[in-house]
C-alpha cells in the first residue's frame, strides 16, 4: 500500500511540473506588456505532523506568477519527505532555469531566521510519508558545511527596517529544512545553477506572536508573512540584477 501511495503521489508531482511550465510558457507567451526574462524560484513546505498549515507556504501563496521589475516569482511547495523534497526541488531549477532560488521553512515563534550554513547531517525523525531516512549523511563524500550566497546582510537589514524581527543563524536544524538546504547548495539541478544566488529561510509559523530586539510584539499573520517574503525576494533580485548590470 505505501508503495502504490508514493507512486501516486511521485505522479502527482510530475503532473504539477508539466502544470507549471505550461503555466510559465502561457505567460510568456500571452502577456502584451509583461514578457518573462527572468526567474526566481521560491519554494515552501506543506504541513507536517498534525499541523494544518505551514508558515513558509503561507507566505507565497499570493506570490505566484507576480512580477518585480522583470523577473517572474514562481512559487511551488515541498512535500515533507526525505525522498521526494530534494528531487522536487532538483526537478524544478532544470524546468524553470532560475536566476536565483529561496527556499522557505517554518521555525519556532522566534524572529525570522536567515540560515547561513548547511550541514551535510540529517536525524532519523520520520516524515509526512511515516519513513525514517536510515543514514545520517545527506550525501557520501561531500563536504560538512556549505554556506548560502543570499545577502543575508542585505535582507537583515531590509527586514528590520521594515519592523519585521529577523537574524542571521548558523544552525538550520536537521530535519527536512537542513535537507533540502544542503541539496540546493551541494547538488542544486545543473552545474548552472551552482553559481546562481540561493539559500534557506526559516519563517514563523502562522499566526505567531514574535518580540522584536525593542520588546515589541509582531504578529505573522498571512499578510504580514507574505510581506516577509516579499521584502527577502525584493532584496534577492535587487542583488542579482546588479550582478547583471556589471557583467554588462
Amino acid at each position: 500500500m505505501l508503495r502504490k501511495k508514493q507512486a501516486g503521489q511521485n505522479m502527482k508531482s510530475i503532473l504539477s511540473v508539466g502544470i507549471l511550465s505550461i503555466l510559465v510558457l502561457f505567460a510568456a507567451q500571452s502577456g502584451a506588456n509583461e514578457v518573462v526574462s527572468k526567474v526566481i524560484l521560491v519554494t515552501g513546505f506543506e504541513a507536517f505532523g498534525t499541523e494544518t498549515s505551514n508558515g513558509s507556504w503561507e507566505a507565497l501563496k499570493g506570490l505566484k506568477g507576480k512580477y518585480f521589475a522583470d523577473t517572474m516569482v514562481i512559487t511551488a511547495r515541498l512535500p515533507v519527505a526525505w525522498k521526494r523534497a530534494g528531487s522536487r526541488l532538483q526537478e524544478l531549477i532544470y524546468l524553470y532555469k532560475p536566476t536565483a532560488v529561496i527556499s522557505f521553512g517554518q521555525a519556532g515563534a522566534e524572529p525570522v531566521r536567515l540560515e547561513s550554513s548547511a550541514h551535510n547531517l540529517r536525524d532519523k525523525i520520520p516524515d509526512n510519508d511515516g519513513i525514517t531516512p536510515q543514514t545520517l549523511q545527506i550525501y557520501t563524500d561531500a563536504p560538512t558545511t556549505l554556506e548560502t550566497s543570499l545577502p543575508l546582510a542585505e535582507i537583515e537589514n531590509h527586514l528590520r527596517s521594515a519592523g519585521i524581527p529577523a537574524r542571521i543563524s548558523t544552525d538550520a536544524g536537521t530535519y527536512l529544512c537542513n535537507d533540502i538546504f544542503y541539496t540546493l547548495m551541494f547538488r542544486p539541478g545543473t552545474e548552472g545553477a551552482k553559481t546562481i544566488l540561493r539559500g534557506f529561510i526559516h519563517l514563523p509559523p502562522l499566526n505567531a506572536r514574535v518580540k522584536t530586539s525593542q520588546g515589541r510584539v509582531v504578529s505573522f499573520d498571512k499578510k504580514k508573512l507574505q510581506k516577509t517574503a516579499e521584502i527577502i525576494i525584493r532584496t534577492v533580485i535587487a542583488k542579482t540584477d546588479r550582478a547583471d548590470n556589471r557583467k554588462q
